[in-house]
């Protein structure tokens, strides 16, 4: 339902959809509150204001007024022309008075101006006088039906209100998920760090053991390393290398050059080994079942584990690819999750990191020192 009103020059139109109203009835009453409350905030136009409009046709500059020119012929057939100027004054009933000034008595600017006079005296009287009252519409509704004008009107802003508090308040949750989150990882860090500062053999050096046959005795160092399911091993003694802190020296040697010489796998080509109960023939995918009738649901890439990073996982619905093309997907998806960790390497014992990062330490001073210019 639509409704369409003029008030002084200006459109108003506004629609009321019925399943938005409750009903036809409704919609019928909000319409005619609507046009209502316009008729009341704009009221119309009085007689005098329409009567004052300057029309296209005008010349004089003041509408109902008008410079005219009557010629008549004497019984002796003398022709005579009179010139004057001519008010015409509205009665309000749909008729007009003409009242005329004639030039040749009072002048051109008088007669002008007295017939502006007489319109405008004519007009002050058509002040309170509606133009086309007959035609304005009545007030018909009620008190009730403006309450439910402005409780419709209201409801886009209240909506619109309630939607930008939920989005701050989503936002707000997003936030402090985010500095929650960025706790856990400054925690997560600060451990880390206190875990490669600790010592983590009885040594004291990790993937160094000591072995003594008794206090005071001599003994030797032994280094044991597994890389690729290979065990490296070898042992120093206090004889052979002149005592007890030469052969730790000589160990630490030795075990870092099995570093540098037998780099960590990427996390990449670790989490990529199949173990025993793997049952999809890729690492990392699995099919998920219904919970309630245990039936094949969809197939799920799972990301590799590393420590202090949340894994994650994506899922595809056999219902809505199929059992092979959702297998597919999975795989793609767990290529994707390995490939962003194929320069990552697989750092799962706290002594290898300490180590690992000591290593890295030691090369960039090596690099940074050989390029550094002599003066004589």
């Amino acid at each position: 339902m639509h409704v369409y009103l003029s008030r002084n020059g200006q459109q108003y139109t506004k629609g009321f959809v019925e399943r938005r109203c409750g009903g036809p009835q409704q919609a019928l009453q909000l319409a005619q509150a609507w046009r209502d409350n316009i008729v009341a905030t704009h009221p119309p136009m009085s007689l005098a204001h329409f009567c004052a409009i300057v029309r296209s046709n005008n010349t004089s500059g003041v509408p109902g007024v008008a410079r005219t020119r009557k010629h008549s012929k004497s019984r002796a057939g003398r022709l005579s022309t009179i010139e004057y100027w001519t008010a015409r004054i509205p009665s309000g009933e749909g008729r007009t008075r003409p009242k005329n000034f004639s030039i040749a008595r009072y002048g051109e600017a008088k007669a002008k101006q007295l017939a502006i006079d007489e319109r405008l005296r004519g007009l002050a009287a058509l002040e309170d006088i509606v133009f086309r009252a007959e035609l304005q519409p009545q007030q018909v509704s009620s008190e009730a039906d403006m309450l439910a004008l402005e409780a419709l009107l209201n409801a886009p802003s209240e909506r619109k209100a309630q939607q930008v508090a939920q989005r701050e308040q989503r936002a707000k949750k997003t936030e402090e998920k985010a500095t929650r989150a960025a706790e856990r990882r400054s925690r997560a860090v600060s451990e880390q760090e206190r875990a490669l500062a600790a010592p983590s053999s009885r040594g004291s050096e990790p993937y160094i053991s000591r072995y003594s046959s008794a206090p005071g005795a001599h003994g030797y160092w032994r280094v044991s390393i597994v890389r690729d399911r290979h065990k490296h091993r070898k042992t120093f003694s206090d004889r052979k290398h002149g005592g007890e802190a030469p052969a730790l020296a000589a160990a630490k040697i030795w075990r870092d050059q099995v570093f540098l010489a037998h780099p960590l796998a990427a996390v990449a080509v670790v989490s990529a080994r199949i173990n025993t109960t793997n049952t999809s023939g890729v690492s990392g995918v699995f099919i998920a079942r219904h919970s309630a009738s245990g039936l094949p649901e969809s197939w799920v890439a799972r990301s590799p584990a590393r420590k202090g990073q949340a894994t994650r996982s994506k899922r595809f619905s056999i219902a809505k690819y199929g059992n092979e093309g959702a297998y597919a997907l999975a795989v793609q998806a767990r290529e994707a999750f390995l490939a962003a960790t194929a320069k990552e390497p697989s750092l799962h014992h706290r002594a290898a990191k300490k180590i690992q990062r000591d290593l890295a330490v030691q090369v960039q001073f090596v690099v940074t020192t050989a390029f550094v210019p002599t003066t004589d």
